[in-house]
């Protein structure tokens, strides 16, 4: 879903629930609210945020904690403003994760922006390059992309 047709969902979220608190209703409602395992019933959507079965959900046991340190290693490689001009191949999907973080801070009133996050997605990936070396996301990540 792209920044716009969010924010169109938000316009329009926003005036049903204005709807439903003039008219309250008493309907019973058609699906169930929970997970029933044993009929193999899921609400709607469910399905969406699972991962199929394919794919690997292990995590790592050297998972990267977040320190203030870190944080401040972050901002200060992001806070400048670039000035180099670069182009990005993403996925459709990609652009839509993107957006999807953009619009969720724009609610809590942060603006940012794709490059902005992309940025300091960057620089996390260096500054784990740089303490990890060969033991680091990238190298690991290259590794297995060539097998």
């Amino acid at each position: 879903m792209t920044y716009s047709e969010l924010l169109d969902l938000d316009k329009t979220a926003a005036k049903s629930s204005a709807k439903r608190e003039s008219k309250p209703s008493h309907k019973p409602r058609s699906t169930p609210r929970h997970h029933d395992t044993s009929k193999g019933a899921t609400t709607p959507g469910h399905r969406d945020s699972m991962l199929p079965r394919h794919h690997d959900a292990t995590v790592s046991r050297h998972q990267a904690t977040v320190t203030p340190a870190l944080v401040r290693r972050l901002r200060r490689g992001v806070v400048h403003r670039g000035k180099e001009v670069s182009t990005h191949r993403f996925t459709k999907q990609e652009k839509d994760d993107l957006a999807q973080i953009i619009y969720e801070q724009g609610r809590k009133g942060w603006r940012t922006c794709e490059n902005e996050i992309v940025r300091i997605a960057l620089h996390w990936l260096l500054d784990d390059h740089s303490a990890q070396g060969n033991r680091g996301v990238l190298v690991r990540t290259l590794r297995a992309l060539r097998r």
